[in-house]
């Protein structure tokens, strides 16, 4: 394997830009107590506000994680050009060829 295929800098960006994303779940914890602090003091217009914030934040948040993660799984695990799986039996089928890979190196 030659030192060009081997791109330390890239597998450490894309796992620190899917930590980054994780690490956003901060906010979901932040608007959560929100939340809670108006069902307690029963403050109608905060729930509903914080609900909307929350069902706002919700999509954007999981589809960045979904990118970040798909991107670092495709340079660190798989590291090719072939498109990751999207569906169960797509799936199913990439582990039996990563599986037999697995039993002819062995």
């Amino acid at each position: 394997m030659s030192i060009d295929h081997y791109k330390p800098d890239q597998k450490w960006k894309v796992m620190n830009d899917l930590e980054q994303a994780f690490n956003q779940i901060t906010t979901f914890n932040f608007l959560l107590d929100q939340l809670q602090e108006a069902v307690d003091q029963h403050q109608h217009q905060q729930i509903v506000d914080i609900t909307h914030a929350l069902n706002a934040f919700y999509h954007p948040y999981v589809n960045n994680w979904d990118k970040k993660f798909k991107e670092a799984w495709k340079e660190v695990i798989t590291n090719d050009d072939d498109p990751l799986p999207k569906d169960k039996i797509q799936w199913e089928e990439y582990w039996e060829k990563e599986a037999q890979k697995s039993k002819d190196h062995t």
